[in-house]
């Protein structure tokens, strides 16, 4: 018998907290039953076996944050009169959101006016069929129209109306994307990194897309700092644009307070994410995107709030239209070409290793 990998433990203001995540039961733990905890004879302790701690040895689970998360985001059903007990709770939280997200708005010095968006034809199957992340980008300038078009088709205020009475009577409550959002919200923003763009200068930027702004954060970017912070992937240098996207959670939890709501922005982005490479692939420009960041760096340089959290990072600009480029692949052979060549030399060892055991067997006899 022995402790099961079912449980873990947090503060709280009443104390310490031990939560069993397969049962969903909490108990509130104090100072003599915490030393418990760490007593060797825990097979006879009645307490633990009756909170479903105490079993049969457990094989090591790999996914225990996974399983915390699980836990901790579960939500308890709350009854309510669906016909109209829901919608006067959703109006009352939505009628206030606004005025609470206003006060978040960041203020910069430096507003750049973006380009009107362009109306872009193009064949939908031929689209998605041409869309592909590639692993190598050229260094060249993309157009300030081209960001233009990528930033408000993907971020901005891509919808003045829906003609419904009842969503244009209150139009503040929320502004409409191209693509969809928890709550229309849009808790999910956008920053942007300028390396190789005509008539902008190299920097850090806040896009503002309902007013279609550029907001400069810092001049100037060093693309060999990214490299470390996007966990030794170099994949992204040599890109016009770099866009990471930031998800506030302050504001989302003014209209979702349950913690599920931390799976909101993940869904928002990957349709942020696929319109905007979708929208690369119109302009004939190449995408690289990654999560594997490194939180702090980026939370650092755009002088981001505790709830506000970087996502993922997204590479935009004139890249090899192939999954690795020239680049990477003669990297890749040059790999290859080595394990080769240790292989040669490894099989003479075992070869050598063999006739030496053999002529000693042969000695003996």
């Amino acid at each position: 018998m022995s402790f099961k990998n079912n449980f873990y433990i947090y503060h709280s203001k009443d104390g310490f907290i031990l939560h069993n995540f397969e049962s969903k039961e909490s108990f509130l733990l104090d100072a003599e039953t915490f030393k418990k905890l760490v007593d060797e004879n825990i097979s006879d302790n009645e307490e633990f076996q009756q909170a479903g701690l105490i079993g049969e040895k457990q094989e090591e689970l790999y996914d225990i944050a996974v399983q915390i998360y699980k836990s901790a985001s579960y939500i308890q059903i709350k009854e309510l009169d669906v016909n109209f007990d829901f919608w006067r709770e959703y109006l009352a939280i939505s009628a206030n959101i606004i005025s609470n997200i206003k006060q978040e708005e960041k203020t910069y010095e430096g507003a750049i006016e973006l380009l009107p968006h362009r109306k872009i034809e193009v064949n939908y199957y031929d689209l998605l069929k041409k869309r592909r992340t590639i692993r190598e980008f050229k260094g060249e300038k993309i157009s300030k129209q081209e960001l233009s078009d990528i930033l408000f088709i993907t971020f901005g205020k891509f919808h003045d109306s829906f003609d419904e009475e009842y969503l244009d009577a209150i139009p503040d409550i929320s502004w409409r994307r191209s693509s969809p959002s928890a709550g229309g919200i849009n808790a999910v923003q956008a920053y942007v990194l300028i390396h190789y763009v005509e008539g902008l200068e190299p920097g850090v930027y806040y896009y503002d897309g309902q007013k279609h702004l550029l907001l400069l954060i810092k001049k100037g970017i060093n693309e060999q700092d990214l490299i470390p912070n996007l966990l030794n992937q170099e994949f992204a240098v040599g890109s016009a644009i770099n866009i990471i996207t930031v998800a506030n959670y302050k504001s989302l939890r003014m209209k979702y307070a349950h913690d599920k709501a931390y799976t909101f922005p993940f869904l928002d982005n990957g349709h942020l994410i696929q319109t905007g490479m979708l929208t690369a692939v119109a302009l004939n420009l190449q995408s690289w995107m990654s999560s594997a960041i490194c939180e702090e760096y980026f939370a650092k340089l755009f002088n981001l709030q505790s709830y506000q959290v970087p996502l993922c990072f997204w590479a935009v600009g004139h890249g090899y239209n192939e999954s690795l480029g020239p680049k990477n692949k003669t990297k890749i052979r040059q790999i290859l070409e080595e394990q080769k060549a240790l292989s040669k030399v490894l099989l003479k060892e075992k070869i050598f290793i063999k006739i030496n055991k053999e002529l000693e067997e042969e000695k003996s006899i």
